[in-house]
């Protein structure tokens, strides 16, 4: 029996084959493949290709016994993954990213888990399986917290500067080389042109981690703001869904989480509840896929011999 998990968004897709007793056989990775952002066409072609590769540690034609796709903004197309892509899939889970990242950090059924990458969003379940996702609302109207959120204070915070209205900041020669820039001004022509899109932007989040490590005030503020907005979301969440009943993990995962101390430390003092236990990811989102999709055939995902065979296997494929 074989099984496909896929993880994919703004910057980039993974899938991972693995067999019935959690040993991963394959793994591909490929570009973004949110549709809202870089159309279907595209995302389809990264995808596929995603598979392609995974695949080709294989010799001979794969069957999939499940297939998952956890992807934000794939469902509408979910009969077209269907017949175009997963022919040789016999049951086919397709959905947003929520439920694989969630999988994938805890490895139990209830917690909380922030998710913030180019995007920020967060899923909680309960012990009584209720579940709430806040966030998500994209780069127009949310996605505090998120890479893309970072990357845009940052350029504010050189505007500001700039402007005299702001405090001097290391992020200004940064910034201003990352995009081959003279002069500050100049980012008006760049940031309302076509090709200036979130995933550059939230790119630049690199930056203000590395003038916070060296105390730029400003990059620090913004890094703190960022961890008061994600431990926000756990606060709600915790408020939605009544988890006063016991102890419950809590994980902040995605490329922000790759700022370690700099984000934890103040995203856990902004945690209001003593019940909630900050925790590292246990595995990467798309390892929660192939949960999902061992799930769908009735397979039980956290049975320890499956989790440990998951992650000694996918550790063959990444180190």
């Amino acid at each position: 029996m074989y099984f496909l998990g896929i993880d994919g968004g703004g910057t980039k897709t993974e899938a991972l084959i693995c067999d019935e007793f959690g040993q991963i056989i394959g793994r591909g990775r490929s570009g973004p493949s949110n549709p809202l952002f870089i159309g279907k066409d595209t995302a389809f072609e990264n995808i596929k290709l995603s598979i392609d590769i995974a695949s080709r540690y294989y010799n001979g034609n794969m069957f999939f016994d499940s297939a998952s796709i956890c992807i934000p903004g794939i469902k509408r197309y979910k009969d077209e993954v269907k017949t175009q892509l997963l022919q040789n899939s016999k049951n086919t889970y397709i959905d947003s990213d929520e439920l694989n990242a969630f999988y994938g950090a805890l490895a139990k059924p209830f917690g909380i888990v922030v998710i913030a990458g180019t995007g920020s969003f967060t899923v909680g379940i309960n012990k009584r399986g209720e579940k709430a996702v806040l966030g998500g609302w994209g780069p127009i109207i949310g996605d505090e917290g998120s890479g893309y959120h970072i990357g845009i204070c940052g350029l504010k915070s050189i505007v500001m500067e700039y402007e005299g209205a702001g405090v001097k900041t290391s992020l200004t020669p940064k910034i201003m080389k990352e995009l081959g820039l003279k002069k500050v001004p100049e980012l008006r022509r760049l940031i309302y042109s076509k090709d200036f899109d979130r995933t550059i932007i939230a790119n630049l989040s690199n930056l203000v981690h590395e003038s916070a490590i060296e105390g730029d005030p400003a990059s620090v503020n913004i890094v703190n703001t960022a961890a008061a907005h994600l431990a926000e979301l756990v606060n709600r969440v915790v408020e939605q869904l009544k988890m006063y009943d016991g102890d419950y993990d809590a994980v902040l995962t995605g490329g922000v989480s790759n700022f370690k101390d700099l984000i934890l430390v103040p995203f856990t003092e902004s945690i209001e509840r003593e019940n909630i236990n900050i925790k590292k990811p246990q595995y990467v989102p798309a390892i929660g896929s192939l949960m999902i999709a061992l799930k769908e055939s009735g397979i039980d995902v956290y049975a320890q011999d499956i989790l440990n065979s998951l992650n000694a296997t996918y550790k063959n494929f990444v180190l």
